[in-house]
């Protein structure tokens, strides 16, 4: 059997489908079954990096609203990447973090700055916090990959807006990812130019982050978008960039907009959307 056909095999029925979707439309009912170790341990065991038998315990007695509420809950993160052991860092001394000073093209402290961040990440992984900010932060990172960032205060900056983000609204985290530096940088977004249209980030918008693009069903047509749409949101996108990556200017970096590169015409997208027209309105960018 072909993997198309015995993928269509095993999808849930159009009735069951239907349930699904008038759930997520209403909202789920409460859990109300019983509450025991056996159930607690379910659910830590997918919202938690690890947990002993204490926190079982602990859980448990507390019942599931307490514990989805303590789940939920965070703290500001107050501990930053730092330069352990580097002497010749020149910006940043030992025990100090280098989150924002200024670049070195020097390989010792670029790798250094990576090896920092790594164990910063890690460390905040397996710090045993009570909190489903982790999980969710490496499966956002996993759903908005990049790579082959080259400048650790990037990295800090991309993995800052999961932290910040983790379990808020998608629409606001697709718009900041949209125009982080290091994701402007991975998929070619800081190429993106009204004389030079850039579509790398656009299709992977389409296809990966969001929608999907579902069977073809004609030439440039899938069920779920065009390819005219991905030249239209290309546009729509246009003028973004990233600045001071991998500089040792002391002014800072990030991204910006610059309205000379950016495409100020109406983009008309297809029946996919219902032919929306997206005017341009330069106070929103």
């Amino acid at each position: 059997m072909k993997r198309r056909s015995f993928l269509k095999s095993i999808q849930p029925n159009v009735a069951t489908q239907a349930i699904k979707v008038e759930a997520l439309k209403n909202g789920f009912s409460p859990y109300t079954g019983p509450w025991t170790k056996l159930e607690t341990a379910h659910l830590l065991r997918r919202t938690l990096m690890s947990f002993d038998m204490d926190s079982l315990q602990k859980f448990t007695n507390a019942g599931l609203s307490s514990t989805i509420d303590t789940l939920f809950s965070t703290t500001p993160i107050s501990d930053f990447p730092l330069n352990f052991d580097y002497e010749e860092d020149d910006e940043v001394p030992i025990g100090e973090t280098w989150i924002n000073a200024k670049y070195d093209i020097g390989n010792g402290v670029r790798n250094y700055r990576y090896q920092s961040i790594k164990a910063w990440f890690t460390g905040r992984s397996i710090s045993g916090e009570e909190s489903i900010r982790h999980k969710l932060v490496l499966f956002w990172h996993n759903h908005f990959a990049i790579s082959d960032i080259r400048d650790g205060r990037y990295l800090w900056k991309y993995i800052m807006l999961l932290h910040d983000n983790f379990d808020g609204n998608f629409k606001k985290l697709v718009e900041e990812i949209t125009i982080d530096p290091s994701m402007l940088r991975f998929l070619n977004g800081n190429q993106n130019t009204k004389r030079a249209p850039n579509e790398n980030y656009a299709r992977e918008l389409l296809e990966l982050f969001t929608i999907g693009k579902g069977e073809q069903v004609g030439p440039g047509d899938y069920t779920n978008y065009t390819e005219e749409d991905v030249s239209a949101i290309a546009k729509v996108l246009t003028g973004w960039r990233d600045y001071n990556y991998r500089s040792t200017s002391n002014e800072g970096f990030g991204s910006r907009f610059v309205p000379n590169n950016h495409d100020v015409t109406d983009k008309l997208l297809s029946h996919r959307f219902d032919k929306v027209v997206i005017k341009n309105n330069e106070e929103q960018h």
